[in-house]
């Protein structure tokens, strides 16, 4: 920041702008009104009363004010306190105190008056006399002495100079005159001479004032005080501090002052014409609220105005901030709102800020990277507490003993947290000590690393003070959190692997958190203060000894329980001066004390003064990791500070730092860290090369070094950091040639094998040292790296297998044989597209192995060499995939026993192989491959993936037929095969074609049977309930069956038969229905349409009628001309059913030339037609009568005449006219 940014604060009352409207329209309201004399402005300390005062003075101009300030400013400290509070006591102090005020009241009011304006007061200040007063002075004296000697010499002056001797008299008359005139003058200006007592002979009269007496100076010259305000010709007099002195009186006496000042001017204003008879003299009074302990000072003074506080706990924040300005931004939000409800004085908050602008630049804060806040934090204990501020610099006093105490706790807790987390972890070893299975054991390392991971993002708000009862303490967080951590990093293929071995995950899970709890605790000062108990808290605040201030010692457990005041204040009490450590040793140590982050890579200067300086728990800290103090502990053989160092590195995970430090060191340095570490620190070594290896390649490389070319490491260690080795092939390009006999030997003894060789780099000498002692992993890219650095040659990838096998490469082709599995799959795996070449030995050696099918099929789908005899795969024949594989790159030679070999090992033949069939089968070969496989042939007639080229091979070589129907063959093959009769009757196929509704195919398939089988073929259809397919049994009734199949499907229907479905032409079948018996729907269908059936039916249907009575039944439209006639002149019906059906027309208003057809159809009745050839018949017999009178009913004849027998006539307009029918 710059600096001519900062600004100082004063710390006297402001004049502001404007003040706030009600301030100016009160304080008119009371100026204005004469008779208001006494105001109060009240508020209380630093309320901002000077402030509305003086600004209302700017803004209103008002002039010659006399002002009266007077403070109280003792601090009460120790004995002084204890002695003051006795003297308080006695009415002789405080008469002096009074007496004290009251002088200084009229010293300020004379300060400000005119001596020139007061010529008659007794009171007066020295000055400087002016030149011309020491002339007329000197002059004065002079003319005395003068007048003097010449009165004394006047004889001889007369005598010697001629001058009359009346001259001579007048003359020294004048001077002393003159003389005495101005010595008069100046006696009675300035009250110079002044009598208190007179005496005469033994009595005595006392002219003055007695300071002994009870009276107080301002009882005593309140007459003086009146002159000296009447003289200023000032209007206003202002008293501002005076209620520090918590004296009531003293305001009494002024307010009488006040009323003798206003009476007096009143009385005597005729004597100065200027003087404003409406103006009144008006005391100002600035004081607090709570000097008057009752309502009393409503009756004391004429107009109060209160002051509303400038600064208060709530508003002290913004104000706060507002001072600050820029360096805002420097300071915690968080400490300004603690500091603002405690600190509520305006003077205060400025001279805070106008002292930290200071420190902070004498400091260097910037430069030894020091705490903003701490150094706030500690001028802010300055300006409350500046006496013991001091005893801190001394490194005494309260301050400083809980300073000392607290830091004493921290570390008790610190040792206590230590030895918490070696509890928990040795009981999570405990857990999972017994886990071996390796993928296992990394899920919990990546549970450690996840919990870590969001234990370091979560905050501690539940972190509470050990209680009095029970001192022990046990961190941790609260189940919510708790529960969402274990959740959030929930591994289900641990958590069941703990539960099949009885071990409670979330046990584990909780170990983890309150390792990781604690480690938060331990790094953290704010942390480790908030687990100390409240009753040692209570301890260190507890106060000893007397000091002032005590409503701020809040503010100070604060701080200090807040971590803003701690061991470090030291850093920020003064300057500087380089001595036996450096800048940077500095910052270091305040870093290390005050628990904060800093790099890692600070130059300091003195490692080894520093470690001197360091307590032994510091090397625990967080951020103890430095570049040169860890390389000084190295060098020098500090294996407990250096195993201290690396434990904080652990514990804390700045892996990521030691590695960035470690690249910089050189192999021998590192050498003996490992040395020092490898005992007990394995742990710490695998975590570094586990970050060192994609960044830190020289840190990598050279702990890699150190550890397989170090004799004294035993066996059993070095084989822990395998897995680092094996992946850095090039690690063997830097290795000592000095140590490469031991580095072989070491990889020898534990198995070392490199994951990937690569490299031009790499000596060939050390390739076949590699190769011969296979410390290498067999693998095609490290095989082809062998083959090419060792023998020079470059090999194909899709001969690999081929070229290896036919070589001399005997340790290669071994090393394969032992691991052919595993070797070929990775083969296998890395073909990029590439052709593969290898012969026929190798791809039945590849089919035969024991790698999966998945593998097998993959080299195949990729494989050009051609299989010529299945026989030397029969093991394979249960694997259907590799088989449909090589039958779809046609990699089988297709030959008859090839097919017959396949066929006779399978239970049914797959769609490549019918695909690979059907791509080999032709003309020429088809004979010769199909005669001999008849059951093949057998099996693929009725399987519908067969092409129809192929199917119009193999169904001429079938010879069984199909006993169920494929469900997706074709409607059309079916038809082929019922041609050949190659597929046998039984229900399901029956079945089968009527669920696909294929009813021309049942039809075709019925039709081309006879006999025994027709008749065998209807039974199963009537077993396939027929009867929901009532369309197909009509077209079946319909077919070519015999009458007798026919018959049984016409039962099936039952009664609901309908004629009007079957062909008319199957006459005997018909006749079958009719015998059994018409429904309603048979009879209207042969009724209407009667004319179509044949002679036969037509007597069959009439005799159906008659004997089964049903003629009564038919209705109107059954009745049509065809039947009527058909019937009326069936030679076998009874008359009487004639003459019904004869009625039934003539109620229906048949017309009446077809009733006369009727009528004269029937023998009995005949006659009466002639009743349309204009005669008049007899109604005779009984037939007669009952057609007659329904004639006459429905009114078609009349009656001739009357008698007996009847006689019917026809009109002329009934002759033709036609009914309704």
């Amino acid at each position: 920041m710059e600096k001519e940014n900062l600004k100082f604060n004063a710390l006297t009352p402001e004049v502001l702008d404007k003040n706030k409207e009600i301030y100016t329209k009160a304080l008119d309201f009371a100026f204005d009104n004469k008779d208001i004399k006494n105001i109060a402005i009240t508020g209380i300390y630093g309320a901002g009363k000077s402030t509305v005062w003086n600004t209302y003075v700017k803004e209103t101009k008002k002039e010659n004010i006399i002002t009266v300030s007077l403070g109280k400013y003792e601090d009460n400290i120790d004995e002084n306190d204890i002695k003051l509070e006795d003297e308080e006591n006695s009415s002789e102090h405080f008469l002096d105190n009074e007496n004290r005020v009251e002088r200084q009241i009229i010293n300020q009011i004379l300060s400000q008056i005119n001596a020139k304006d007061i010529p008659l007061s007794k009171y007066g200040f020295k000055s400087n006399k002016s030149c011309c007063t020491i002339l007329f002075e000197t002059f004065a004296m002079l003319g005395i002495i003068c007048s003097v000697l010449l009165w004394i010499n006047r004889e001889s002056i007369v005598d010697n100079t001629g001058f009359s001797y009346m001259y001579v008299l007048i003359s020294c008359i004048i001077m002393l005159f003159l003389s005495l005139l101005y010595i008069f003058y100046r006696y009675f200006r300035e009250n110079i001479l002044r009598i208190s007592k007179v005496k005469f002979r033994g009595a005595e009269a006392d002219l003055g004032y007695n300071e002994k007496n009870d009276e107080t100076v301002l009882d005593r010259d309140i007459k003086e005080l009146v002159y000296l305000i009447k003289s200023s010709n000032s209007k206003i007099i202002v008293f501002e501090d005076l209620d520090r002195y918590d004296n009531i009186s003293i305001y009494t006496k002024l307010r009488e002052l006040n009323f003798l000042l206003n009476k007096y001017s009143k009385t005597n204003e005729n004597e100065n014409k200027n003087e404003n008879e409406n103006e009144s003299i008006k005391f100002v009074y600035m004081l607090r609220d709570g000097i008057f302990k009752s309502k009393n000072r409503t009756k004391f003074f004429d107009y109060i105005i209160p002051i509303v506080p400038i600064v208060d706990s709530k508003n002290s924040e913004s104000m706060m901030v507002n001072l600050l300005g820029d360096l805002n931004s420097l300071i915690d939000d968080r400490l300004i709102f603690k500091i603002s409800l405690y600190i509520d004085d305006m003077r205060l908050i400025k001279n805070i800020i106008n002292e930290f602008i200071i420190y902070k630049d004498i400091i260097n804060i910037d430069g030894f990277k020091l705490s903003n806040d701490k150094l706030f934090s500690l001028i802010i204990l300055k300006n409350i507490f500046p006496y013991e501020f001091d005893l801190l610099q001394l490194n005494t006093g309260y301050l400083y003993d809980v300073i000392t105490k607290i830091e004493g706790y921290k570390n008790e807790e610190w040792e206590n947290t230590k030895e918490r987390i070696k509890n928990y972890q040795k009981e999570y070893n405990s857990k999972v000590n017994d886990i071996t299975d390796e993928k296992i054991l990394n899920l919990t390392n990546i549970l450690k690393e996840s919990i870590k991971m969001e234990m370091e993002s979560l905050q501690l708000y539940n972190i509470k003070n050990k209680d009095d009862k029970n001192d022990s303490f046990e961190a941790d967080i609260n189940e919510c959190d708790k529960d969402f951590i274990i959740n959030k990093t929930m591994n289900k293929d641990l958590s069941s692997y703990c539960d099949n071995q009885n071990i409670n995950y979330n046990e584990i899970c909780n170990f983890l958190i309150k390792i990781n709890l604690n480690e938060k605790i331990l790094n953290s000062d704010k942390l480790l203060m908030s687990i100390i108990s409240v009753s040692k808290i209570e301890k260190v605040f507890e106060i000893k000894q007397k000091t002032h201030n005590f409503k701020y010692l809040s503010l100070v457990r604060v701080l200090v329980l807040q971590g803003y005041i701690d061991k470090t204040y030291w850093h920020y009490k003064g300057y500087f001066y380089k001595g036996s450590l450096g800048i940077n040793d500095i910052i270091f140590i305040k870093n290390i004390n005050e628990s904060k982050e800093q790099d890692h890579l600070l130059d300091i200067e003195n490692p080894s003064k520093i470690i001197n300086r360091l307590e032994k728990i510091d090397f625990n800290r967080f951020n103890i990791l430095n570049k040169k103090l860890l390389k000084y502990c190295v060098e020098e053989n500090k294996i407990e500070y250096t195993l201290s160092i690396i434990n904080s590195v652990n514990n804390n995970r700045n892996y990521i730092k030691l590695a960035e430090i470690l690249e910089s060191y050189k192999l021998i340095i590192i050498e003996n860290l490992i040395n020092i570490l490898y005992s007990n620190n394995i742990y710490e070594i695998k975590e570094l090369l586990e970050v060192s290896k994609d960044y830190y390649f020289n840190t990598y490389n050279n702990i890699l070094i150190a550890i397989y070319t170090n004799e004294h490491i035993d066996t059993k260690t070095i084989k822990k950091f395998n897995l680092y080795l094996e992946n850095n092939w090039k690690v063997v390009s830097f290795l000592p040639e000095d140590r490469k006999d031991i580095f072989y030997n070491n990889i020898s003894n534990v198995g070392v094998k490199f994951i990937d060789l690569q490299g031009d780099e790499i000596n060939t000498d050390i390739i076949k040292n590699i190769e011969s002692l296979n410390a290498y992993k067999l693998c095609v890219k490290n095989i082809v790296y062998i083959i090419e650095k060792i023998l020079g040659k470059s090999v194909q990838y899709g001969n690999l297998l081929s070229e290896i096998y036919n070589s001399s490469l005997l340790e290669c082709k071994n090393y394969i044989d032992n691991n052919f599995e595993s070797f070929l799959n990775e083969y296998i795996d890395g073909n990029n597209n590439e052709d593969f070449t290898n012969d026929e030995k190798i791809l039945i050696k590849i089919l035969n192995s024991k790698i999966s099918n998945e593998y097998k099929i993959k080299y195949l789908n990729l494989n050009n060499t051609e299989l010529t005899n299945i026989s030397d795969i029969i093991n394979d024949f249960k694997n259907e995939d590799l088989l449909n594989c090589m039958f779809d790159r046609d990699i089988i030679l297709f030959t008859k026993d090839n097919v017959k070999i396949y066929y006779d090992n399978i239970e049914k033949s797959s769609k490549k192989f019918i695909d690979y069939v059907e791509r080999n089968l032709n003309e020429s070969n088809v004979d010769e491959i199909l005669k001999g496989n008849s059951d093949m042939c057998n099996e693929f007639i009725n399987n519908p993936e067969l092409r129809d080229g192929l199917f119009e091979y193999i169904y001429k070589y079938a010879t069984k037929p199909v006993k169920t129907i494929d469900s997706n063959l074709s409607k059309e093959r079916i038809n082929l095969l019922i041609k050949r009769e190659l597929i046998e009757i039984n229900y399901k196929n029956i079945n089968f074609l009527l669920e696909k509704n294929w009813k021309e195919v049942i039809i075709m398939w019925v039709n081309s049977t006879e006999n025994d089988i027709q008749d065998e073929f209807v039974d199963v259809l009537l077993y396939c309930k027929l009867e929901e397919k009532e369309d197909l049994i009509y077209k079946l009734i319909n077919s070519k069956i015999t009458d007798e199949n026919s018959m049984k499907l016409v039962d099936l229907l039952g009664t609901g038969v309908l004629i009007e479905k079957i062909n008319l032409e199957k006459e005997n079948l018909i006749s079958y229905i009719i015998d059994r018996g018409l429904s309603g729907d048979n009879i209207n269908y042969i009724c209407k349409n009667f004319n179509k059936f044949s002679l036969m039916l037509k007597e069959g249907f009439i005799k159906y009628l008659k004997n089964y009575n049903v003629f009564h039944n038919l209705q109107n439209d059954n009745l049509n001309d065809d039947v009527m006639t058909f019937i009326l002149n069936f030679e076998g019906l009874e008359t009487y059913i004639k003459i019904d059906l004869i009625c039934k027309k003539i109620d229906n208003d048949t017309d009446v030339l077809l009733l006369r057809k009727y009528i004269e159809s029937v023998k009995e009745i005949s006659k009466l037609a002639e009743v349309w050839e204009n005669n008049y018949p007899e109604l005779e017999t009984d037939e007669e009568k009952k057609i007659g009178n329904k004639l006459l009913e429905k009114g078609i004849v009349k009656q001739y005449r009357e008698g007996y027998p009847i006689k019917i006539f026809i009109s002329k307009d009934k002759k033709g006219k036609s009914g309704v029918q």
